[in-house]
């Protein structure tokens, strides 16, 4: 978003949480977390939650809809790379990484590509632990 759409009572979200804009000045917005149940919490001036700056590279990151944010949160995700290589070569060289030991994600291993554990790993462990 940009500062200018921004105005006192907006509600938006930036990162995982919803927040209230209480006062917009010349490069930076002040908002309150909605974190409470209780709307007295967000009564105010003065408020009983701390307000919180948010500066123009933060700015960037909200947005009006949990949609809107998602969507760019997936554009990102699929065109951002390493800084000295475009996505296609980084997603490349992903993908075509062999697994650690050899072996393909049905094996005991971990999956290179996603640096998780494969489901038949996880599996294992839970049946050995309990």
């Amino acid at each position: 978003m940009k500062l200018a759409e921004f105005h006192i009572g907006l509600e938006f979200i930036e990162g995982p949480f919803w927040w209230r804009c209480t006062d917009v000045g010349s490069r930076s917005v002040v908002a309150i977390r909605l974190v409470e149940d209780d709307p007295v919490w967000y009564a105010g001036p003065p408020y009983m939650v701390e307000e919180v700056v948010l500066d123009e590279a933060s700015l960037a990151d909200c947005h009006l809809t949990e949609e809107g944010h998602i969507e760019v949160a997936l554009i990102e995700a699929d065109t951002s790379g390493h800084p000295d290589y475009p996505h296609e070569a980084m997603q490349l060289m992903a993908d075509s990484r062999p697994p650690i030991r050899g072996r393909d994600c049905s094996g005991l291993t971990v999956c290179r590509r996603r640096e998780r554990f494969c489901t038949r790993m996880r599996l294992a462990r839970s049946a050995r632990s309990g």
